[in-house]
């Protein structure tokens, strides 16, 4: 089946994924994908080096990206790596930071085809309403940082979005999650922008209920979407897959039935077995390990998703968090040969959805090694900060 996939895309898709993995062997700055660990954290996947010590958080009080090394052991302003927010010296809007609510939601970074003499790659940003790309490895007279792309919600039309993902061609994919019913009014669907036009008109959108999570797989060329569907009057959850088609102005989206993956809504009957239920999808990000898999995170904790056998396996021990009641999980990845990196609101009563702290894993038992703490309950996300794709 997995040969098979893999062929099976486009000629769009296969260009992106030819120009990603040529991209992802570059590497500049401190936050590049630079070999600095020791033993089973140097492994590669298809010839290409994806370690990194790299973790971008999302910080919700100050709404910014900050990135930290892994192996600090503090982490605050001495610690810090960069920082970013939207200012109008960096050619964003005045209405930017209002816009963006509580905080970054989802923040991707990738090499980029489509900001030529402006960027070679660059990070883009979700948070409320607001949308955004920046440069992070500049070209020209651009500075890191530096406006590629912008967009704004209007307030009576906000689609609650949840994920993104940034294409190589320079695109953003968008997950509009609603308000998490099937009537929405605003939201239940998934766009890719063409980011070529500055207004944010130009996109190519399908319907699906309640999208939460994204990711661009360029190993077998797909978009996989954490969503929802109504499967004879039963509420079921899980991941679609999506091949993109057409051009970088005139992109399509066609979902591949074959590799949907989903299961009833609800509480898994097992703790530490292959998920029989499943509850609102909120993470995907790449196994660098195994290119059949993907890490996949919901409320009821963090799975190993195998894409031949489309069964969901909880990660080993304590990583895969959930002990029987659900855990508001808000992100998962995991290092190249490494930890599996998550966050979670593990005190609800300080704060529903943030956390002060990212929790590191071991990779083989599961069993906690390390946190890392930021001041208050400011943590929505943390992401192996990394260009490549799977």
């Amino acid at each position: 089946m997995k040969k098979q996939t893999k062929i099976r895309c486009s000629g769009l898709v296969i260009a992106i994924c030819m120009m990603a993995a040529v991209q992802c062997k570059k590497a500049a700055g401190p936050e590049a994908d630079t070999k600095s660990g020791t033993g089973s954290e140097e492994n590669t996947t298809n010839d290409i080096t994806t370690w990194t010590p790299w973790i971008a958080i999302s910080n919700t009080a100050d709404k910014t990206i900050e990135i930290y090394r892994y192996n600090h052991t503090t982490w605050d302003a001495t610690t810090r790596e960069w920082s970013f927010k939207p200012t109008t010296a960096l050619g964003y809007s005045s209405g930017a930071v209002s816009a963006m609510g509580v905080g970054v939601g989802d923040m991707r970074l990738h090499y980029v085809s489509g900001f030529s003499g402006k960027a070679e790659s660059a990070f883009a940003i979700q948070g409320g309403r607001y949308l955004a790309i920046g440069a992070y490895i500049p070209s020209g007279s651009y500075v890191k940082g530096q406006k590629l792309w912008e967009y704004t919600f209007p307030t009576n039309q906000n689609p609650n979005n949840h994920a993104i993902e940034l294409l190589p061609n320079g695109n953003l994919v968008v997950a509009g999650f609603g308000d998490g019913t099937a009537s929405s009014t605003y939201g239940n669907w998934v766009r890719i922008y063409n980011t070529a036009d500055a207004t944010g008109a130009s996109y190519t959108q399908v319907n699906i209920q309640g999208p939460h999570a994204l990711l661009l797989d360029t190993i077998y060329h797909r978009l996989w979407v954490g969503a929802e569907i109504n499967i004879g009057g039963v509420r079921h959850q899980g991941l679609f897959a999506y091949i993109i088609g057409g051009t970088r102005t005139s992109p399509t989206l066609t979902e591949d039935v074959s590799l949907r993956a989903v299961l009833p809504f609800g509480h898994p009957s097992s703790i530490l077995a292959d998920a029989n239920r499943l509850m609102y999808p909120h993470d995907l990000t790449a196994e660098y390990d195994n290119d059949d898999v993907l890490i996949y995170g919901d409320h009821t904790g963090v799975y190993r998703f195998n894409k031949q056998t489309k069964a969901f396996t909880p990660t080993p021990g304590a990583s895969h968090l959930y002990t029987g009641s659900q855990v508001r999980l808000k992100s998962a990845s995991k290092m190249q040969g490494g930890y599996y990196v998550t966050t979670h609101a593990y005190n609800p009563t300080v704060h529903e959805y943030h956390t002060n702290k990212v929790d590191f894993f071991d990779a083989s038992t599961g069993a906690i090694a390390f946190s890392r703490y930021v001041p208050g309950y400011t943590i929505y996300r943390a992401r192996v900060w990394t260009h490549v794709y799977q």
